[in-house]
This record gives C-alpha cells, sequence and structure tokens, in this order.
C-alpha cells in the first residue's frame, strides 16, 4: 500500500492508502485493451489468455515499468527463487513472509540487466 499522491483542498497529503495494481494491455482488430488486475499472478494469466486468444502487444505493467510476458514470466520465476533460497538459508525460522512481487518488480527489471 502506498499512499496517495492526491493532496487535499487545504494543500496537504489526504492521507488516503491505496493498492497498486497490475495493468495488462493488449491489441485486437486495431482497438487496445486494458484490464486492472491486483496481483501478478492473476495478471500474468490475463495476459496469457488474451495471448492465446490473438491479442498483439500484450504487456503487463506496475507503476512505470512495463514488461512482455517473457520478461514478466522471468521476473516472477527469479522472485520465486528467492523467496525459496531467503527460506533455506533460515532454517531455524518458523515463517518468512514472501517478499511482495509488486515491489520486487519496482526494484529489479529484467530487461535492464543485460
Amino acid at each position: 500500500m502506498q499512499r496517495n499522491s492526491r493532496l487535499s483542498e487545504s494543500g496537504t497529503d489526504s492521507g488516503t492508502l491505496y493498492h497498486m495494481s497490475f495493468l495488462v494491455e493488449g491489441v485486437l482488430d486495431d482497438h487496445t485493451l486494458s484490464a486492472t488486475l491486483a496481483t501478478a499472478k492473476g495478471a500474468f494469466a490475463q495476459a496469457i489468455e488474451w495471448h492465446d486468444s490473438g491479442f498483439s502487444n500484450v504487456t503487463i505493467s506496475y507503476e512505470l515499468k512495463s514488461y512482455s510476458i517473457v520478461p514478466f514470466a522471468l521476473a516472477m520465476a527469479s522472485l520465486e527463487i528467492a523467496n525459496v533460497v531467503d527460506h533455506a538459508a533460515d532454517a531455524t525460522a518458523i515463517a518468512i513472509p514472501a517478499q511482495d512481487s509488486a515491489a520486487w518488480l519496482a526494484e529489479n527489471d529484467p530487461e535492464q540487466a543485460s
């Protein structure tokens, strides 16, 4: 959750919290369609469904970053591997919270890791 960047009429932060979501976009018959989903898993599923249905230029966006299907899958797989390594490194912990996929995407862009 992040603070809403809108200012209230008094010019101060309104304090409203909002959940960052994933935006899936694709082109079908010269029309751009989009869907907003709450989770990376949901966004990936929607992107795959649209790709299989004949959509072109299917992308998944989060904040200012946009991924095609393959780089997004790579980012999610890398995140999952990092979570497994984190769990294995601390064998004494009862539970380790999984890293938030949205936060990880904001910090690690596989398209720039060349």
